[in-house]
Parts: C-alpha cells; sequence; structure tokens
C-alpha cells in the first residue's frame, strides 16, 4: 500500500517524511514482533481453551499441563514451574518446534479436559492431581488417543522431561546438558591411576573408544561418551593433558561468554565438567571395579560374539533346508529301486 501511494500520487517534502517514518515504523514494529515471537518460543505459556490449544498445534509439537483451576496444592505446582525453568535454560536448537503451556481448567472450558482425558477422567481432575500431555504438531483432538498421556507414578520434572524427550522426536533432553556416565568416571579413574604410554593405559582407552561404538547414535549420552573417549586417545602419552584443557576451557568460558551461544557455553561446560573426571578421579572400590569389569567384557564380547551368530543362523535359514533335499531325493530314488527289483521278480 504504501509502495502503490509513492508511485502513484506526487509527492510533496512533506508527504515523503510522512511515508518514510511511516515505513521505519512499520519495520521497527515487525522486529519487535518477530523478535517477541522467539522470545515466546522458550517460555511456557497460559492456553485458554481448546480452541487456542488447536491454533498451537498448527505449527508446534506441544506438551501440556492440565491442572483444575481450584487445584492449590503447592506440590502440584513444583514440577511445571520446573520445568518451564528448564526450558528457558534449553539452547533452541534443542528445543525444536516444541511448545510449552498450562491449562486451568475451569466451568467455560471444561471441554478441553473432556477431550483430553475422556468424560470420566475428566471429573476426577481434581482429586488426581494435574495431568500431562505431548501432542504432536497437526493433530486434530477430536479423540483422547491423539493426546500422548503421561503414565508415570511420580509426576516429577525428571521423569517428565524423559517422557517429553521420548515422545516429542524433534526435542531433545530439557536443561542444562551437564552429565556423567557412571562407567565411563570408573573408566576415568583407573586410566589416571595408570602410569603414561603404559599398556594398561592403552587398553583402557580402547576400551572407552570400543564402548562409545556399542551405543545408539542419536542417544544424549553418545556425545558424552565421545568426550571421554577422545580425551583418553589423546592422552595415553601424558598426565598434563586434562588440566591444560580444563584451564584452556575455563578461560575460553570466561573470556567469550558474551559472544558465545546458549549452546556453545553448553557444551563448553559439558567437556569442562567431563575433564574434571580426570584431574577429580572418583575413588574406584573393588567391588566397584568388578561389577565394571564384568559389565565391560560382556559388552565387549557381545560385540565380538553376535556378528558371526547372525551370520551363523542366518546362514541356516537361507541354506538349511536346501542341504535336506538330496536326502529326501535319495529316499525316493531307493524307494524307485525296490519297486523296480519287485516289478522284475514278478514278471
Amino acid at each position: 500500500t504504501l509502495l502503490q501511494f509513492c508511485c502513484t500520487k506526487p509527492m510533496t517534502t512533506m508527504t515523503f517524511f510522512r511515508s518514510t517514518s511511516t515505513a521505519a515504523l512499520l519495520l521497527v514494529a515487525l522486529l519487535l514482533g518477530s523478535s517477541s515471537v522467539a522470545a515466546r518460543k522458550n517460555e511456557c505459556q497460559d492456553i485458554k481453551d481448546l480452541k487456542e490449544l488447536r491454533n498451537l498445534l498448527k505449527e508446534h509439537d506441544v506438551f501440556v499441563t492440565l491442572i483444575d483451576d481450584d487445584d492449590l496444592a503447592e506440590e502440584n505446582k513444583k514440577a511445571y514451574d520446573e520445568l518451564c525453568n528448564r526450558l528457558t535454560a534449553t539452547p533452541s536448537e534443542r528445543v525444536g518446534s516444541l511448545a510449552m503451556g498450562k491449562i486451568k481448567v475451569t466451568k467455560e472450558n471444561r471441554k478441553v479436559a473432556k477431550v483430553l482425558l475422556g468424560e470420566d477422567d475428566a471429573k476426577t481432575l481434581k482429586d488426581k492431581g494435574p495431568e500431562y500431555f505431548a501432542i504432536l504438531k497437526n493433530a486434530a483432538l477430536s479423540t483422547p488417543e491423539e493426546a500422548i498421556r503421561f503414565q508415570g507414578e511420580e509426576k516429577s520434572a525428571d521423569p517428565l522431561t524423559d517422557f517429553i524427550a521420548e515422545k516429542i522426536p524433534d526435542t531433545g533432553r530439557l536443561g542444562t546438558w551437564v552429565y556423567s556416565l557412571d562407567h565411563f568416571d570408573t573408566l576415568a579413574s583407573l586410566f589416571v591411576q595408570a602410569e603414561p604410554d603404559t599398556f594398561w593405559r592403552k587398553a583402557l582407552a580402547y576400551c572407552a573408544k570400543g564402548l562409545t561404538y556399542t551405543m545408539q547414535i542419536r542417544t544424549e549420552t553418545k556425545p558424552i561418551a565421545d568426550i571421554y573417549a577422545n580425551a583418553m586417545m589423546k592422552s595415553i602419552d601424558s598426565a598434563e593433558y586434562f588440566k591444560k584443557q580444563v584451564e584452556r576451557l575455563e578461560k575460553m568460558l570466561e573470556n567469550d561468554a558474551n559472544k558465545m551461544s546458549l549452546q556453545k557455553k553448553e557444551e563448553l561446560t559439558q567437556k569442562i565438567h567431563t575433564l574434571q573426571k580426570f584431574t577429580e578421579p572418583k575413588e574406584v572400590t573393588k567391588e566397584t571395579y568388578w561389577k565394571f569389569f564384568t559389565q565391560v567384557v560382556m559388552t565387549l564380547l557381545s560385540m565380538v560374539l553376535l556378528p558371526p551368530l547372525l551370520l551363523m543362523s542366518v546362514y541356516s535359514m537361507i541354506f538349511g533346508e536346501d542341504e535336506e533335499e538330496p536326502k529326501e531325493k535319495k529316499v525316493a530314488s531307493d524307494e524307485e529301486v525296490k519297486k523296480d527289483e519287485v516289478t522284475k521278480d514278478s514278471q
């Protein structure tokens, strides 16, 4: 409209300034609008009713908390508040298309409870406490089956976070991505106890590398296991590697924090946390050692023995029946010979 106005009507100086300022204001409004949408993406939102939920599902996968408006129990609010904090702390790359919100069920919007829970369960919402649902994008919500209901007994932030990661494929685990892996912590402790450039140290490093190949590629623990294994491989002949790396990464995090994305900060924090398992190793008891050793041996043996066993089973499935065909033919031919002999004798 503004372009048509500028091109079709003669412009005075005043008209030009008015049109230019209007365009500038429109541009600022668009920028502010887009930034507010981006900001809201990583924040929980209040969803009023079924219509608003369906509109949200046109562009997002949705995790929704359904809670009775008269439910004042403090413990029923803690899990949702903690999930919202984790959502805010999660990099947008890992949030994906997820939107998270809460619906307070009142007399006016009780239809949403009937759709998600069914007629009978909707009546008991206040008594049973909040219900949680993962709903995939473009769901019509014509039946309760379209909303995946959380069935766990413990309605706290940790199992709900696992539920979101499992049921909404495009979303990773919410919250700060800093984890430890128990088996690899044990490996780290044994590794730093071994002298540099020795057979035992090399064996532990290759053991860690081998264990990473047993993990599914798309799991969240696989990149962390790779940090442990790669650190061991790079420090087989060095006792100072881990300390130097921790100092370097901490300086990087301190000096360049303002220039980094949230995801980059998270990755560096995870690396520092993992490398500190080598600079501050945990104590390994005999019981822990033998439990770890047994599990590692079983895992590595399965890697070695499973492929040949699978090949043998496939081979027997394909060729097993064919091997018995000659025997059947031989039996058949023997019977034919006997019949021929009897026929000759009778003649």
